[in-house]
């Protein structure tokens, strides 16, 4: 081999050592600073899956949070009912925006003290639920939710109704119970199309005058407030089918509780009345009535007008007698009465009746 072709070998492998070098450590370079963007990319999502997690305040129900979450926007297209109770949320994302279909939202049992307000970017929301939070206010933008049909409210720390809930043009049921109410604004009666409203377990001394102007309510529920009377204005509700007040402090009915035409179901119990206003006899619709365990020594004479009545419950009084006339009250099915004596009375006088 000549000394030249010994130059030409050499050459060759030099620079096969210097490309393999080369390629070597472009892999270093591409192995180490590809690791940077990686970590970055990490971090991003580390931090962005906190901030959505902030929204749930217990770990354990994280998971199952963002689990449904995403089960409902990838199906955005057609979900019109979620059930997001009992999560301990405190807010909610921008992705519940993405179900523009959505009708019925359920959020009881969380701790929300702020209405979210990506819940009025919710249009056709026809039904919601914000039963067992936290919240004393809401937000002016509620009123966009012009579909809203049912609103639960129960179960909250209002000592005021917004104003804001009187701008719902399309409410037919509203739950304020489990609050701290005194009163209702005055414009509650512009509720028109409303027809169940239950205002049960507040501080309510004499129900708002302004649910005189509810034309089309048909259920009143008012138990466990500290009502001492019953306004004339509720002579007004003329649909009203059934009124709840019990667990008051009632000693006196209006007379004009007799203009309650289409009143089908009355619960007095555990009050403090006596007697019964003449008026009451016009109640000729009137199916069901309980006056338990309160302050009547006698039968009220104007039952005997009731021909249409089926159940009364009349437990815990001091009637010691019934009348004879009580044997044309032939609609009665059921009767509850407390003493063995009472019972045996009732079973002669009206022997077609399951006495209880």
């Amino acid at each position: 081999m000549t000394d030249q072709n010994m130059h030409k070998k050499k050459r060759y492998i030099l620079i096969g050592a210097g490309a393999t070098f080369l390629v070597i450590g472009l892999a270093l370079i591409n192995r180490y600073s590809g690791s940077k963007p990686a970590n970055d990319q990490t971090t991003r999502k580390i931090a962005h899956t906190t901030r959505n997690t902030d929204y749930v305040e217990s770990i354990d129900k994280k998971r199952a949070f963002f689990k449904k979450l995403k089960r409902a926007t990838r199906n955005a297209h057609r979900v019109t009912t979620l059930d997001l109770g009992g999560f301990t949320l405190s807010d909610l994302p921008e992705q519940l925006t993405k179900l523009k279909k959505l009708q019925k939202l359920h959020l009881v049992g969380n701790n929300f003290k702020i209405l979210p307000e990506v819940i009025t970017r919710l249009p056709n929301l026809t039904e919601l639920s914000l039963a067992d939070n936290q919240l004393t206010t809401l937000p002016a933008s509620l009123s966009k939710l012009t579909k809203l049909k049912t609103l639960n409210l129960s179960g909250n720390n209002f000592t005021e109704l917004p104003e804001v809930v009187t701008k719902l043009p399309q409410l037919t049921f509203c739950s304020l119970a489990d609050n701290q109410l005194t009163t209702l604004p005055k414009s509650f009666g512009k509720l028109r199309n409303l027809e169940v409203l239950n205002l049960s377990r507040n501080k309510f001394k004499e129900l708002p005058e302004s649910i005189g102007g509810l034309r089309n309510l048909t259920t009143l529920r008012a138990n466990e407030n500290q009502l001492f009377m019953l306004l004339d204005n509720l002579s007004k509700l003329k649909k009203l089918s059934t009124l709840y007040v019990e667990k008051n402090q009632l000693t006196v009915l209006p007379d004009s509780i007799g203009q309650l035409s289409n009143l089908r179901n009355l619960r007095l119990a555990r009050n403090q009345l006596s007697e019964l206003p003449e008026s009451f006899g016009q109640l000729k619709k009137l199916r069901s009535l309980d006056f338990s365990k309160n302050s009547f020594t006698d039968f009220p004479e104007a039952l005997l007008k009731l021909s249409k009545l089926e159940n009364l419950s009349m437990r815990a009084n001091k009637m010691e007698g019934f009348p004879e006339d009580m044997k044309k009250m032939r609609g009665l099915r059921t009767v509850y009465v407390s003493t063995q004596e009472q019972k045996t009375t009732l079973r002669t006088l009206l022997p077609d009746c399951s006495v209880f």
